[in-house]
Order: C-alpha cells, then structure tokens, then sequence
C-alpha cells in the first residue's frame, strides 16, 4: 500500500493524543487520592475529563481521515495503475485499436498518456506491417509469374530436343540460344531480389557535407552530355534559384539517384523520338530547393506516380520485358533522399514524367568537394 505524508501524520497525531490520554488518566488518579483533595481538585478532574473526551474526539477523526486517504489513495493510484497494467497486457497480446483515457493533470495523467501514445505508435506499426507483407506478397506474385514465362520456354525447348522433334543443328543452336536468354532474364530477376536483400544490409548517405547543388548539377551534367549525345538523348540544366542553392547532402549518393532517374528517361522514352531530359534547380515557396527531372518520355499511368518508389514495383509496360529494370531504381532513389533528409514525388504529364526531388536549404559554407 503506496502511503502519502498524510498518513503518517495521521500515526503520529494518533500517537500522541494516545500519550495525552494515558497522562491524563494517571493525573486523575493523582488528583482523586490525594489527601488535599477538594473543589479546586473537582474543576481539574472534569477539566481533564473534557480534555480526554476531546482527545478521543479527535483520535476518532485522525482514523477517520487516515481510512479517507487510503481510499482516495486506491481510488487515484491503485485502480489506474491496474487499469495500466491491464491495458499493456492488451498490447502484448496485439490489441491496439481500444484506445486510454484518463482525465487528470497530474503524475497518473502523464503515465496514462504514454501509453496511448505507445498504443498509437505500435498501431501504426502494426497497420505498415500488415501493408508491407500484402505488398510482399504482390511482388512475390509477380516475381512468381515473371519467373515462370522463362520456365515455361526452357521446358518447351528442352521437350522439342528431348523428343526429337527438333534434330537440324541450326534449329538446336537457335533454340539453345533462346535457353540462354531465357536463363539470364531469371538471372536478372534474381539479382533485383539479391540488390534488394543488400540494400537491408547496407546504411546510405553517411557522409553529408554541405554544397551548393548548382555547381554539382552543372558540373555533373557537363561530365555527362557527350556521353549521351552519343546516345541520341540531349540533357539540359536550368538554375533559376536567386541564391546560391546549399544543402547538406550525400553528393556519392545523390549522383546516384540522378544517374537512375536519368537512366529511367532513356529507358522509358517515347519509340523514334529523342529523348530530351530538362534538370531544373529552383527555389520553392517554404524556403525549401526544388530540383526536378523532367522527360518527354512515355510518362507512367495516372494514379500509380506514388507506387513508383515501392520496392519491386514495375508498371505494366515495364513488367512485359524484364530487362528493363528490377523494380529497386526508384524505391533505392527514395531511401537515399530520405537519409539526405529530403523528398521525392512523381509527377505525370502529358508529355512525359517528371520526378521532383525537395531539398532542405542549408546556411552552413559550401565546401569544395571536387579537385
């Protein structure tokens, strides 16, 4: 039983008026035997007498008060520590949706919002992980079938060889070749899941420094346009920002979220068009720098822009040639801006796709991170 420091006031209130009255029965005695016993000696005895009276008076009260804090006591504390405990036991036991409440300002009142906050936490918890297995569950589903179209050739081919139905060289050469190919597009499929396994295992963007992301982008971007001239693809910077764009970033990593989405561009662009790539760098409304990645490429459909950045997730078009990407790109783009502290969306446009990327804006001295 918790005690507050009224109880023990009440036991020792009560002790005391205990050794007045113990005193005072002895002085009546006195009193009553001595030998000069006379009127003055009656106003005495009943003046003690009175004085008991109202000692026991208040030892009753002194009781009385004790019996109220303890039950205030298991009123305030006891019963919502129980209520606590019982309510943690839900917990654990994976109820999280019967919410806690307890209206109080005090110490209790604290203890009681704590663990809501913790029943709302471990709910949220919970609901991504459900989201998360459902979402493993389509991606394994669509590795499944992917995998299997391969399969399926190799078991046909290998049935036509087998049972000599297929005996011209030429005809086994080219059909051990469609093999081949059948096995690297599994490969292919494997490696994304082994990529994606690596990427549990690995921490990114550990090395932020502050610079100013004009001079990465021109300087990047420059290193980069012969190489893709030679690709038919033509890349384009434009810094509209007022001042000098410093953030505190990863430049290993950014570089290679840029590399990804401008390999995407090319690799989704529109048949027998150039691909064009406009990377714009421009100051946003909340202070914040926007460098966006625009293309005239074949864009994504409307209403899966959020789902591009989920792991393993390939539209449709994708999904039909398995050589053109693993479903990590953009998911792996997303975890490095989130290390970065910034944010990345999808946007689609008639006239292709473009990926905003939000930068917080640094005043820290950009540092010179090329030779």
């Amino acid at each position: 039983m918790l005690k507050s420091p009224a109880f023990s006031a009440a036991i020792v209130a009560g002790g005391v008026v205990i050794a007045c009255n113990i005193l005072y029965v002895f002085g009546l005695y006195f009193v009553m035997t001595s030998p000069k016993y006379n009127i003055y000696s009656r106003v005495t005895i009943i003046s003690m007498a009175v004085v008991c009276v109202l000692n026991v008076i208040v030892l009753a009260l002194l009781i009385i008060l004790r019996k109220y804090y303890e039950r205030r006591a298991l009123n305030s504390i006891i019963v919502p520590l129980q209520q606590i405990e019982a309510h943690i036991e839900k917990l654990v036991e994976g109820e999280y949706d019967l919410p806690i409440r307890h209206i109080s300002n005090d110490e209790i009142g604290d203890l009681f919002q704590a663990v809501e906050d913790v029943r709302i936490k471990l709910k949220d918890y919970h609901a991504q992980e459900l989201k998360n297995v459902a979402l493993k569950r389509v991606h394994i589903s669509g590795l499944m079938h992917d995998i299997a179209t391969p399969v399926t050739r190799i078991n046909g081919f290998a049935s036509l060889v087998a049972d000599g139905i297929v005996t011209d060289v030429e005809e086994i050469k080219r059909f051990a070749s469609m093999v081949l190919q059948s096995t690297e597009d599994i490969n292919i499929m494997l490696k994304s899941i082994a990529a994606a396994e690596q990427y549990n295992k690995t921490e990114t963007a550990t090395k932020r420094q502050p610079v100013d992301l004009g001079e990465v982008l021109e300087k990047y971007i420059f290193d980069l346009s012969l190489e893709l001239s030679l690709q038919d693809v033509s890349i384009s910077f434009d810094n509209c920002c007022k001042n000098a764009a410093v953030c505190s970033v990863d430049i290993k990593h950014c570089k290679r979220v840029l590399h990804n989405l401008i390999n995407n561009s090319i690799k989704y662009k529109k048949p027998d068009e150039r691909c064009k790539i406009l990377i714009k760098l421009e100051d946003y409304p909340d202070g914040r720098i926007l460098c966006s990645v625009s293309d005239n490429g074949i864009g994504v459909e409307p209403g899966t822009e959020e789902m591009l950045f989920e792991m393993f997730y390939r539209g449709d078009g994708a999904r039909r040639n398995i050589n053109e990407g693993n479903g990590l790109g953009l998911f792996l783009c997303k975890q490095i801006l989130l290390a970065n502290d910034a944010e990345i969306s999808a946007e689609n446009k008639d006239n292709g796709l473009t990926i905003n990327i939000l930068f917080h804006r640094s005043d820290e001295i950009p540092v010179r991170w090329y030779k």
